[in-house]
């Protein structure tokens, strides 16, 4: 029996040595990952059909993943060639968490199971055999069949199926929510998986402030708010984590947990939109107003249909009053074209000749809003605008450009009101002035009495308009009525006095008063002769006859209409009255005559009256002069000189008296009045308005100078300065009267020497003080301002002073030299959007930067005829500054460089085109970042001032394309000494905001010789780097560890995005540098960090060790270590000899032998352990763990590898047959015998560290 078992024997020896010798990957060349056999308490062995086979975790790898066989009737290895992943599918998902979850699971059943589950799904050899195996195995163990249902229902239950997201809509599509939830492949909710939202358009999670958002799942839904940033369509994009398998690939393939993947869907879509339409409604509050009264306006906030105001958005609408309108005016609206802004709007109707008389603002931080406006006359002023005659009407603007900068990213575009709204336009009703003389006021019976009556205050155009529905206007009242009225005693014509007209209205009819009739005019201004057989309105000749002695009386009446107010002269005007009598009294009468009868503004004037007979006691004449109107107009109620009385002497058959002297500041013709009075207050005579000898002309002239800004920037301030003096009359120097308007115009020259675009018009209406100044000394020097330009090019202004009547007094000359201005579009950007401070620890950085200017002196616009660029003017200089950004806001922000001034260039000629080259580049000086500089963000602007030291621009602070990022790069090895069984990497800490596309790449370089002959051995290539705001520290990449030997690591950081190559082929770790490209990508490092910095050496070590052969007890073995790279001064190895119990986990193998350290020295180290008697059978492995000088540990060697085995025999090395029972064989020194899957493995495993 002992001979043929021998034999038997034997013969496994000798198959198990002709396997060990045929299987591939078993030869010392062998570089295959290798698997450690795991503990029993992870499989077991079950007998089917003459076999013994394994089931369960039968294997683990080196990171602890447990490993299941799917070939059945495969002998198994404990190696494995590569892993492949497995097709993503329900049951691999549910495999995948299983072998997860159970990973240091100990449960046999449990791990059975899950092998059982694994074949189910997985099997790849013979699944028939697989059937028959699992009927058998389930007959053995039926708990297994218990334990296959459960895992397989909890793996149901738990593994991630799929990942839903939906959203919800909030301010019309502003804001929202986005809905996510995880889901099994029942669709129930489920917990713990982490997951990422991704928005891919302009919209970011209000969390995160981002477009992504991470989280872990739980049973409910999970919501996350997001916020549009602009507009357009927004797709939300679902990442969820979920375990995967993979296939280990060698003669018995297995299936083994194979990580996490993500799993990346487009979930849903949807259409956002930021900005949002608002809109404006107003109206009136008085669609009739009175001359001089103020005026207002409410203003009503809204949004567009179907659309909700932003959240927080606050928004200042501007409005601007055009007065003075014609009837024929209001069949003239404007509205803004399509797309038409705000300022383009109101520039348009400039052209138009209408420019706003007053102003108003409005605030809103929602819909649905009222404010009432109250109309000023200047924008953002306080002064009341008071009505002038007329229509008027409000144009509103929402001005995206006046809007603070949160507030205009909620807008696409202005909004704009029409001009001339039916709801916007008003009426500022002007009053009547009547002044009426009769043409006796003493008269006989049976004589013609008649009235000659001045009326002023109508529009111009009245009786012409015929209403308008749509405004709410009516149509004018055509005619006004004159009435006449009796008042006496028929019966006694001596009781005459007694009836005097006393009071403003006209009496009730009665036996002593009584209407004598009635006759229509036209309600039009100028002068009405009532009788002596002049028509009427109708053409019918009034004639009317003082048929009884008394008082006959005139009283004009205008009933009012929508343009002109009810007037009514009054009934006891003593000039509107005729004294009728029987008998004629001696009555004297006076002949006026002023003098001088021109003068200019400002000059001395009066009135003189010859009185012709005998006055009674106590009479006296008054003056009266009116204020100055234009030619052919009527007065007002306004008077220089208001009934001045000078007494007369009674005793004088004949007389001359004169008024006091009069003095006006504005020209015009100024009506005089003079009047005879009784002492009793009755009129004896007097004459009507305007008749000849009774009108002063004053006379005004101006003489003006100008000269215009020669140099602006684009929709910056403009301005032309205008000086007033008086001017000359018939050589006779005059003032300038007031209510002098001065017109100021501003033209695009287009290349058209007689013909300019007009861009804008304002009006300036100068005050008394200004007038004063203008006739005083030098003058009145003012600037016109309130003018931009929106393109680049040259401009013409022409200016004009006219009086109020609209005279012009003077005028400026088209294209004049003096009344020029250029006009420049300046744009910057800066070099670099990253840079470094100049620190002598790099290599080389990009530490200096520079800012470019464009000049644009001319852009095409509409109208152009020829290229017109705006050339620099003479005394025109600009200075570069450089700003560091602070904490808060602009405020906080220092400037830490200023350049020196310098003249702005001449745009240059350009031959080609034969004129004026349209653009000029210019940059500024190279400025060094300095060493003690922070690092943060800094910005370029750029001052420019003109001749007198005004800014013509001054750019923004914190432009984004002046501003860039100051970063610095320090580097720092983990550690000083690594291993060839490790990776190695490198440790980078960047501070600055660096911008998103930042990558950096850390080189390997072997140290050399001399300083320059070192070599680079690897490369990580370009690796992303994360945007950040401050501080990013992180580890690159690992890489293998090279050969022994001192290097050190180079980084260098990239920031422009320019994105060319990012992997780099750098060489192996041998040190092939012959393919490393020491420039990868193409853009320039910002930062190359220095060679053979000490925080960046390291030194690599190679530890190999070999033990000695076993062979029968009683046997003396030993272990061997080779150290290459050195070690570090001070260090020391030392040498563990284990038991191997195969049955159980490597860390309960036992200790049988721990030597003492020995101390190493440099250079080169071979190390023998020293002998160790092993008297005991079995299987044997050393370890080696290498110190420092302070106790800690720099390496520890591996558990259960082949070069560190020993077997110890009694009379050769011995295995289990794995069939069943505890005989032994004899194996080739080395290999490991494991009964899996119904064959022997036998597996040699080699060791590299």
């Amino acid at each position: 029996m002992k001979r043929a078992l021998r034999a038997v024997l034997a013969m496994v020896v000798a198959s198990a040595l002709t396997l060990l010798a045929m299987t591939p990957g078993l030869t010392a060349a062998y570089a295959a990952e290798p698997l450690t056999i795991n503990p029993t308490e992870m499989w077991d062995r079950f007998f089917y059909d003459t076999a013994t086979y394994s089931i369960g975790a039968t294997m683990r790898d080196k990171d602890g993943n447990n490993a299941y066989c799917i070939e059945s009737g495969i002998m198994d290895e404990t190696s494995y060639e590569r892993a492949e992943p497995i097709p993503d599918t329900p049951e691999a998902r549910r495999i995948a968490w299983l072998t997860d979850r159970y990973r240091d699971s100990y449960d046999v059943t449990t791990q059975i199971a899950i092998g059982a589950l694994i074949h189910d799904y997985f099997e790849m050899a013979d699944m028939e055999l697989w059937k028959g195996r699992r009927e058998a195995l389930l007959r053995l163990r039926p708990e297994v069949a218990t334990r296959i249902d459960e895992l397989w229902a909890e793996a149901g239950r738990n593994a991630p199926a799929s990942m839903e997201a939906t959203y919800t809509l909030h301010e019309g599509s502003r804001s929202g929510v986005v809905t996510a939830v995880v889901r099994n492949g029942d669709g129930a909710a489920i917990a713990g998986v982490p997951f990422t939202l991704r928005l891919t358009g302009p919209a970011t999670f209000d969390a995160t402030g981002s477009a992504e958002v991470s989280g872990t799942s739980s049973e409910q839904e999970q919501t996350f708010t997001w916020t549009a940033n602009g507009s357009g369509a927004v797709a939300v994009q679902t990442e969820y984590s979920h375990q995967v398998i993979r296939r280990l690939v060698s003669s018995q393939d297995f299936v083994q947990f194979g990580g996490t993947s993500v799993r990346t869907d487009q979930s849903v879509s949807f259409d956002v939109r930021r900005e949002f339409r608002p809109a404006l409604r107003t109206e009136v509050t008085a669609k009739t107003v009175a001359v001089g009264d103020e005026v207002h306006d409410a203003v009503f906030s809204g949004v567009a249909d179907g659309e909700e105001w932003a959240g927080g958005a606050v928004l200042d609408a501007a409005g601007y009053y055009f007065d003075g309108l014609a009837a024929a005016d209001l069949a003239a609206p404007v509205a803004p074209n399509e797309g038409e802004g705000a300022a383009d709007f109101l520039a348009r109707l400039a052209q138009l000749g209408r420019t706003p008389r007053a102003y108003g603002s409005a605030r809103f931080d929602g819909p649905d809003q009222r404010v009432e406006v109250t109309a000023v006359t200047e924008p953002g002023g306080t002064e009341p605008y008071r009505a002038r005659a007329g229509f008027g009407t409000w144009v509103w603007t929402i001005d995206r450009a006046a809007q603070s900068p949160e507030a205009a990213g909620f807008l696409g575009a202005d909004v704009v009101t029409p001009f001339l709204e039916h709801a916007e336009t008003n009426n500022a009703v002007a009053p009547l002035t009547v002044d009426s003389t009769v043409t006796e006021h003493t008269a006989l019976v049976g004589s013609d009495v008649s009235d000659t009556i001045t009326v002023s205050g109508y529009p111009d155009d009245h009786g012409s308009f015929a209403g308008d529905e749509a405004f709410g206007f009516g149509p004018d009242r055509a005619t006004a009525r004159v009435d006449v009225y009796w008042a006496g005693d028929r019966d006694d014509a001596e009781r005459i006095d007694e009836y005097r007209p006393e009071g403003e209205t006209p009496p009730a009819a009665d036996e002593h008063h009584r209407l004598v009739g009635s006759w229509p005019y036209p309600a039009v201004n100028g002068e009405i002769k009532v009788g002596g057989g002049v028509p009427d309105a109708d053409g019918n000749p009034v004639s009317i006859t003082a048929d009884a002695p008394g008082w006959y009386v005139f009283v004009y009446v205008f009933e009012g209409d929508d343009r002109v107010g009810a007037t009514s002269s009054a009934y006891d005007d003593e000039w509107e009255r005729v004294r009728v009598t029987e008998v004629r009294p001696e009555t004297p009468s006076i002949t006026t005559a002023v003098s001088p009868a021109r003068v200019g503004v400002g000059e001395p004037f009066r009135d003189a009256a010859d009185v012709s007979g005998r006055v009674p006691e106590g009479s006296h004449i008054t003056f009266s002069a009116y204020a100055p109107v234009g030619f052919g107009e009527q007065p007002g109620e306004a008077k220089l000189l208001d009934e001045a009385r000078v007494d007369l002497d009674a005793s004088k058959a004949n007389q001359t008296v004169l008024s006091p002297e009069v003095r006006t500041s504005v020209n015009g013709h100024v009506q005089w009045k003079a009047t005879l009075w009784n002492k009793d207050g009755e009129v004896i005579d007097s004459h009507p308005l305007g008749i000849d000898g009774e009108v002063t002309e004053v006379v005004a002239a101006a003489e003006l100078s100008t000269r215009a800004r020669g140099l602006g920037e684009v929709d910056g301030p403009i301005w032309d300065e205008l000086t007033i003096t008086p001017g000359q009359v018939d050589g006779h120097t005059v003032g300038v009267p007031d209510g002098v308007t001065a017109e100021v115009t501003l033209y695009r020259n287009t290349g058209d020497p007689a013909n300019g675009t007009l861009e804008a018009t304002r009006e300036y209406e100068l005050t008394e003080a200004q007038v004063r100044d203008a006739n005083d000394g030098d003058g009145l020097t003012f600037r016109a301002e309130g003018f931009s330009a929106r393109h680049a090019g040259e401009y013409y202004w022409v200016a004009a002073l006219r009086d109020r009547y609209g005279n012009e007094l003077a005028r400026g000359r088209y294209g004049d030299p003096s009344e020029r201005t250029s006009v420049h579009r300046y744009a910057t950007r800066v070099r670099h959007a990253v840079t470094a401070q100049a620190l002598d620890r790099y290599e080389s950085s990009r530490s200096s930067n520079a800012d470019t200017l464009t000049i644009t002196g001319w852009e095409r616009t509409d109208g152009d005829v020829a290229v017109a660029p705006g050339q620099t003017p003479d005394g025109v200089s600009f200075v570069w500054q450089l700003w560091r950004q602070g904490e808060g806001d602009a405020e906080t922000d220092l400037m830490v460089r200023q350049g020196d001034l310098q003249p702005l260039p001449e745009l240059p000629f350009d031959e080609a085109a034969g004129g004026i080259a349209p653009t000029l580049d210019v940059t500024s000086p190279e400025w060094e970042i300095e060493a003690a500089w922070p690092e943060g963000t800094y910005y370029y602007r750029l001052h420019v001032v003109d001749e007198a030291g005004d800014t013509v621009a001054y750019l923004p602070a914190r432009d984004p394309a002046e501003s860039f990022d100051v970063v610095s790069l320090s580097t720092a090895v983990p550690k000083a000494r690594w291993f060839s069984a490790e990776s190695v990497s490198d440790g980078v800490t960047i501070r600055g905001r660096l911008p998103a596309g930042g990558e950096a790449e850390a080189q390997l370089w072997r140290y050399g010789g001399p300083l320059g002959s070192d070599e680079r051995v690897a490369s990580t290539g370009r690796i992303a780097v994360p945007a950040q705001s401050d501080e990013n520290t992180f580890a690159t990449p690992p890489m293998p560890a090279p050969e022994p030997g001192r290097y050190y690591w180079k980084v260098l950081l990239f920031a422009d995005g320019d994105d060319a190559d990012a992997d780099a082929d750098a060489g192996d770790a041998a040190g092939d540098a012959e393919n490393a490209d020491p420039a990868v990508g193409s853009a320039e490092p910002v930062i190359v960090d220095g060679a053979r910095i000490e925080e960046e050496s390291f030194e690599v070590s190679r530890v190999t060790t070999e033990a000695s052969e076993g062979g029968p007890v009683p046997a003396q073995v030993h272990d061997t270590a080779v150290i290459e790279g050195g070690a570090p001064e001070g260090s020391s190895i030392s040498f563990e000899l284990f038991r191997l119990n195969p049955q159980a986990r490597e860390d309960e193998d036992e200790s049988v032998a721990r030597l003492d350290p020995v101390p190493l020295q440099t250079g080169v180290v071979r190390v023998d352990s020293g002998e160790v008697r092993l008297d005991e059978p079995g299987d044997y492995y050393w370890r080696e763990t290498l110190w420092d000088r302070d106790g800690n540990v720099l390496h520890v060697g591996d558990a259960r590898v082949a070069e560190e085995s020993v077997t110890v025999t009694e009379a050769a090395p011995l295995a289990t047959t794995g069939l069943g029972g505890d005989a032994s064989i004899a194996l080739a020194a080395g290999v490991v015998a494991l009964t899996c899957g119904g064959v022997t493995v036998l597996a040699a495993r080699r060791r590299y560290r």
